[in-house]
């Protein structure tokens, strides 16, 4: 029910909230990928309280393991782009959050995707409580695997770090960014503007966040509610949105060397905006909304990591841990208007939600818009400094 989703929602952001910084002063003073290896014990922890809690039925055990997945995947999502930054060059971060971003897309859609296969093998929609725990326990062996998958991963990573640690630090904090982008704020400034690039980056971030929040974990229940999905079809939906977000993910590269980052990205929020006001606003047939519903949501995913890539940019690297950790933070605002999202669709509707996040991400936009202008205005005064350096050493 909504009461339940915006409950453990609320208690879920609230445990992020709590450990954030904890676990970004780790990731600055220790190897992070030790750090999100020692975390590895958390998730056992938790899968195992998730078991004993679906075989017991057992709703406090079953809220403990999603509490103790909650905080693994704050050391895992807080570290990860301070991860991914302190090895791959400056001019590959775009690339690399990008595809991080597709591969995690397409986990999430593996989920809805292998309940509809199991609600096809059983052939029936209504199941009994029993039974869906038993379905559900498919899920802990998944769990299970991606334990040693992870720590395979981080011991290859550290001996990366060991063989290259001087040339990728090198080529991360000092080349320049070609094919970044006209508008790009890539190459080192000085310290004072790569802090406002990256707040205003955040802020807009952190506002997006509150505004998906009222939204993203509605879906399933509006499509049930206004257009009577069944529990397949509901499946099928969210498969499919977590597709569509993987797929433009995919293709938005390309359009960065065009564009640039932070224009392709205000682009790619003002085209999912106008999206969700119109979902908002006028109710279309269910062949009409499920694409406009696909489509909103794979573009307006796809500034995230563009946005994440400038500001681990502008970020040094001494400080990536703690400011990843406590951006990661904005998964708990995005938890907490949750709460907030159930309550205004059972007092009002999803729609009315979903124009609520409307108006909210209009409001993060200008910030976008704001660090375009910025980093255009920099970027001509640079241009003119050194029309005038080059004139003066010419006349010289």
């Amino acid at each position: 029910s909504n009461t339940f989703v915006r409950d453990l929602e609320g208690a879920r952001g609230i445990v992020s909230l709590v450990v954030a910084l904890p676990i970004g002063f780790l990731g600055d003073h220790y190897p992070r990928y030790k750090v999100i290896g020692a975390s590895s014990v958390i998730l056992a922890v938790a899968v195992v309280a998730l078991a004993l809690g679906l075989i017991a039925d057992s709703l406090w055990l079953l809220v403990a393991g999603m509490i103790g997945v909650a905080i693994y995947n704050q050391f895992l999502f807080g570290l990860q782009s301070a991860l991914v930054a302190e090895i791959v060059p400056r001019e590959m971060r775009t690339v690399a959050l990008t595809r991080l971003q597709v591969v995690t897309s397409l986990g999430s859609a593996s989920g809805p995707a292998i309940q509809m296969v199991l609600i096809a093998a059983a052939g029936r929609n209504h199941w009994t409580t029993s039974e869906l725990h038993w379905a559900m326990m498919i899920g802990v062996p998944i769990f299970a695997a991606h334990l040693p998958t992870m720590l395979r991963l981080l011991m290859l990573h550290g001996k990366a770090m060991e063989v290259c640690d001087g040339t990728r630090a090198a080529l991360a904090d000092g080349a320049a960014a070609p094919g970044g982008g006209r508008d790009d704020a890539t190459a080192p400034r000085t310290p004072g503007y790569n802090w406002i690039v990256a707040g205003l980056c955040e802020g807009s971030t952190i506002i997006t966040a509150i505004g998906s929040g009222m939204t993203f974990k509605y879906w399933p229940l509006f499509f049930k509610h206004d257009y009577k999905f069944s529990p397949a079809e509901v499946c099928a939906m969210q498969a499919a949105i977590y597709a569509s977000v993987a797929t433009l993910n995919t293709f938005s590269p390309r359009v960065v060397k065009r564009l640039g980052r932070l224009t392709t990205a205000n682009l790619a929020q003002a085209l999912a905006t106008v999206s969700l006001f119109i979902i908002a606003l006028h109710p279309l047939v269910v062949y009409a909304e499920v694409p406009l519903v696909l489509f909103r949501n794979g573009i307006m995913n796809t500034g995230g990591p563009l946005i994440n890539a400038v500001i681990m940019d502008m970020v040094p690297d001494q400080h990536r841990g703690k400011w990843s950790s406590i951006a990661s933070l904005r998964r708990m605002s995005w938890s907490g208007t949750a709460f907030l999202g159930g309550m205004l669709s059972d007092s009002h509707d999803y729609r009315y939600a979903f124009l609520i996040t409307a108006c909210v991400h209009t409001c993060s936009a200008s910030l976008v818009v704001a660090v375009n202008i910025l980093t255009h205005v920099h970027n001509q005064r640079a241009k003119r400094a050194e029309a005038r350096a080059a004139l003066c050493s010419a006349a010289g």
